[in-house]
Protein backbone atom coordinates (compact mmCIF):
# COMPACT_ATOMS: atom_id res chain seq x y z
CA UNK A 1 0.00 0.00 0.00
CA UNK A 2 0.95 3.82 -0.70
CA UNK A 3 -0.56 7.13 -0.09
CA UNK A 4 0.56 9.42 -2.72
CA UNK A 5 0.76 13.20 -2.23
CA UNK A 6 -2.72 15.20 -1.61
CA UNK A 7 -4.05 16.23 -5.34
CA UNK A 8 -6.74 18.85 -6.14
CA UNK A 9 -9.93 17.35 -7.82
CA UNK A 10 -10.77 19.83 -10.95
CA UNK A 11 -13.75 20.54 -12.28
CA UNK A 12 -15.15 22.59 -15.31
CA UNK A 13 -12.06 22.42 -17.16
CA UNK A 14 -11.01 20.48 -21.08
CA UNK A 15 -9.50 17.60 -19.71
CA UNK A 16 -8.95 16.08 -23.29
CA UNK A 17 -7.46 19.66 -24.05
CA UNK A 18 -5.35 19.77 -20.68
CA UNK A 19 -3.96 16.35 -20.90
CA UNK A 20 -2.67 17.05 -24.71
CA UNK A 21 -1.14 20.42 -24.33
CA UNK A 22 0.80 18.76 -21.22
CA UNK A 23 2.17 16.74 -23.68
CA UNK A 24 0.08 13.23 -22.22
CA UNK A 25 -1.84 10.84 -24.09
CA UNK A 26 -5.21 9.34 -24.40
CA UNK A 27 -4.82 6.03 -25.33
CA UNK A 28 -8.25 5.27 -26.69
CA UNK A 29 -11.22 7.04 -28.17
CA UNK A 30 -13.53 5.79 -25.08
CA UNK A 31 -11.37 8.04 -22.85
CA UNK A 32 -13.06 10.78 -24.58
CA UNK A 33 -15.79 9.50 -24.54
CA UNK A 34 -15.89 9.50 -20.58
CA UNK A 35 -14.92 12.91 -20.49
CA UNK A 36 -17.86 14.11 -22.17
CA UNK A 37 -19.98 11.80 -19.67
CA UNK A 38 -18.56 13.48 -16.35
CA UNK A 39 -20.95 15.76 -14.94
CA UNK A 40 -20.09 19.09 -16.63
CA UNK A 41 -19.57 21.22 -13.11
CA UNK A 42 -18.29 24.78 -13.31
CA UNK A 43 -14.70 25.71 -11.26
CA UNK A 44 -15.38 25.52 -7.82
CA UNK A 45 -13.38 25.89 -4.80
CA UNK A 46 -10.68 23.70 -4.90
CA UNK A 47 -11.10 20.21 -3.14
CA UNK A 48 -8.12 18.28 -2.23
CA UNK A 49 -8.42 14.34 -1.76
CA UNK A 50 -5.81 11.87 -0.48
CA UNK A 51 -5.25 8.63 -2.74
CA UNK A 52 -3.63 5.25 -1.71
CA UNK A 53 -2.73 3.21 -3.70
CA UNK A 54 -2.98 -0.93 -3.31
CA UNK A 55 -2.75 -4.40 -5.67
CA UNK A 56 -5.55 -6.15 -5.79
CA UNK A 57 -3.76 -8.51 -3.23
CA UNK A 58 -3.63 -6.14 -0.82
CA UNK A 59 -7.03 -5.38 -0.85
CA UNK A 60 -8.62 -8.38 -0.49
CA UNK A 61 -6.05 -10.52 1.20
CA UNK A 62 -5.76 -13.21 -1.38
CA UNK A 63 -3.09 -13.66 -4.05
CA UNK A 64 -5.64 -15.03 -6.16
CA UNK A 65 -7.45 -12.74 -8.58
CA UNK A 66 -10.89 -10.57 -7.75
CA UNK A 67 -13.73 -9.12 -9.41
CA UNK A 68 -13.98 -5.50 -9.47
CA UNK A 69 -16.86 -5.57 -7.43
CA UNK A 70 -15.52 -7.51 -4.83
CA UNK A 71 -11.83 -4.94 -4.87
CA UNK A 72 -14.56 -2.13 -4.15
CA UNK A 73 -16.74 -3.79 -1.38
CA UNK A 74 -13.84 -4.58 0.38
CA UNK A 75 -12.09 -1.10 0.00
CA UNK A 76 -14.85 0.26 1.39
CA UNK A 77 -15.09 -1.99 4.44
CA UNK A 78 -11.33 -0.17 5.06
CA UNK A 79 -13.28 2.72 4.77
CA UNK A 80 -11.41 3.99 1.51
CA UNK A 81 -13.46 6.45 -0.65
CA UNK A 82 -14.32 5.26 -4.21
CA UNK A 83 -13.03 8.09 -6.42
CA UNK A 84 -15.28 10.93 -7.85
CA UNK A 85 -15.58 10.56 -11.99
CA UNK A 86 -13.47 13.58 -12.46
CA UNK A 87 -10.62 12.32 -10.27
CA UNK A 88 -9.05 9.94 -12.79
CA UNK A 89 -7.80 12.94 -15.08
CA UNK A 90 -7.64 15.29 -12.20
CA UNK A 91 -4.96 12.79 -10.83
CA UNK A 92 -3.38 12.08 -14.29
CA UNK A 93 -2.64 15.56 -14.89
CA UNK A 94 -0.75 16.10 -11.54
CA UNK A 95 0.60 12.50 -10.98
CA UNK A 96 3.97 13.27 -13.34
CA UNK A 97 6.72 10.95 -11.84
CA UNK A 98 5.03 7.61 -12.38
CA UNK A 99 7.48 5.16 -13.20
CA UNK A 100 7.83 3.03 -16.73
CA UNK A 101 5.40 0.64 -16.71
CA UNK A 102 3.53 1.33 -14.06
CA UNK A 103 -0.26 0.86 -13.93
CA UNK A 104 -2.98 2.61 -11.77
CA UNK A 105 -6.50 1.51 -11.71
CA UNK A 106 -8.92 4.25 -10.85
CA UNK A 107 -11.14 2.66 -8.24
CA UNK A 108 -14.78 4.84 -9.20
CA UNK A 109 -18.45 4.20 -10.84
CA UNK A 110 -17.72 3.05 -14.07
CA UNK A 111 -19.03 5.63 -16.81
CA UNK A 112 -21.33 4.09 -19.33
CA UNK A 113 -19.71 4.74 -22.52
CA UNK A 114 -21.29 5.16 -26.40
CA UNK A 115 -20.79 1.08 -26.88
CA UNK A 116 -22.79 1.28 -23.49
CA UNK A 117 -20.20 -0.50 -21.69
CA UNK A 118 -19.11 0.13 -18.21
CA UNK A 119 -15.83 1.81 -18.13
CA UNK A 120 -13.33 3.14 -15.41
CA UNK A 121 -10.05 5.11 -16.09
CA UNK A 122 -6.79 3.91 -16.03
CA UNK A 123 -3.25 6.09 -15.55
CA UNK A 124 0.17 4.41 -17.00
CA UNK A 125 3.46 4.97 -18.08
CA UNK A 126 4.35 3.26 -21.40
CA UNK A 127 7.53 4.80 -23.75
CA UNK A 128 8.26 6.71 -20.84
CA UNK A 129 4.66 8.68 -22.09
CA UNK A 130 1.87 9.31 -19.19
CA UNK A 131 -1.31 8.11 -20.70
CA UNK A 132 -5.09 7.91 -19.48
CA UNK A 133 -7.02 5.26 -20.93
CA UNK A 134 -10.43 3.27 -20.30
CA UNK A 135 -10.58 -0.25 -19.40
CA UNK A 136 -13.79 -2.38 -18.38
CA UNK A 137 -15.56 -1.23 -15.70
CA UNK A 138 -18.22 -4.62 -15.46
CA UNK A 139 -18.55 -5.69 -11.91
CA UNK A 140 -17.53 -9.60 -12.59
CA UNK A 141 -14.63 -8.82 -14.20
CA UNK A 142 -11.77 -10.25 -12.48
CA UNK A 143 -8.39 -8.68 -12.09
CA UNK A 144 -5.45 -10.67 -11.40
CA UNK A 145 -3.29 -9.74 -7.86
CA UNK A 146 -0.64 -8.09 -9.07
CA UNK A 147 -2.91 -4.89 -10.30
CA UNK A 148 -2.81 -1.84 -8.43
CA UNK A 149 -5.83 0.02 -7.75
CA UNK A 150 -6.29 3.75 -6.75
CA UNK A 151 -9.09 4.71 -4.19
CA UNK A 152 -9.34 7.73 -1.84
CA UNK A 153 -8.26 7.74 1.89
CA UNK A 154 -11.33 9.29 4.37
CA UNK A 155 -10.24 12.91 5.36
CA UNK A 156 -9.14 12.07 8.65
CA UNK A 157 -6.31 10.05 7.02
CA UNK A 158 -4.87 6.57 7.00
CA UNK A 159 -6.84 3.61 7.72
Amino acid sequence: MEILPSIALYTGIDFARSILESKMEIGDPYVIDMFKRLQPAPATKETKVCPVVATVSEIVLSREAASFEDICEKSLKRSWQLCMPNFGPSLRLQYLDQREGDQMIIGMEPIVCSDQEPRIFLLECRNKKLRIRSECGCKKYFWPGFKKFVFILPSSGPN
